[in-house]
């Protein structure tokens, strides 16, 4: 028969435990996997708010850019007396009245630079003795997160003619 303290000779041997060192591992390695999986929800949930945020940015931008050209320059003489509201030699102020699009909430878009055309390049200062009638436009929108964007755009003198000279 057997011996005391042997095992039995009808159970095989074969059943085999995990050691404490393998399970620890094994706990080690999933916890790993699932923080870096976290981690990447994370970092994705967040860019796509980002995203968002610059991609309204962009439409109020844009928008605010046609919106602003069309009341400068494109806006037809009316028998009320409605005139294009470009001026020669403009300072930011002089665009103030803009009626401005909607933008979506928490964002602003500001006017925040006038160059005008010198003949060869935009500059921040009109010289009126020589004034080639275009301006280049600078806008910036800005998030409540702090996120910016510019638009810079040109209007011309619609009184100008096709030269663009006055």
């Amino acid at each position: 028969m057997g011996t005391q303290g042997a095992p039995p000779s009808s159970q095989p041997l074969t059943e085999r435990g995990e050691t404490l060192i393998e399970v620890l591992v094994t706990i080690v390695i999933v916890a790993t996997a699932a923080a870096a999986l976290i981690g990447a929800l994370v970092t994705s949930a967040s860019s796509s708010g980002e995203h968002r945020t610059l991609a309204q940015e962009e439409v109020a931008l844009k928008s605010y850019a046609d919106s602003a050209k069309q009341q400068i320059e494109l806006v037809p003489p009316s028998p009320s007396g409605q005139q294009p509201l470009y001026q020669t030699c403009a300072a930011i102020a002089d665009y103030n009245t803009l009626t401005p699009p909607p933008v979506p909430p928490g964002i602003t878009v500001d006017l925040t630079s006038i160059d005008y055309w010198g003949g060869s390049s935009f500059t921040p200062k009109c010289n009126e003795r020589n004034v080639v009638d275009m301006q280049e436009i600078t806008l910036t929108a800005t998030a409540a997160g702090g996120e910016r964007q510019t638009l810079t755009f040109i209007v011309r003198n619609p009184g100008a003619g096709g030269t663009g000279r006055r």
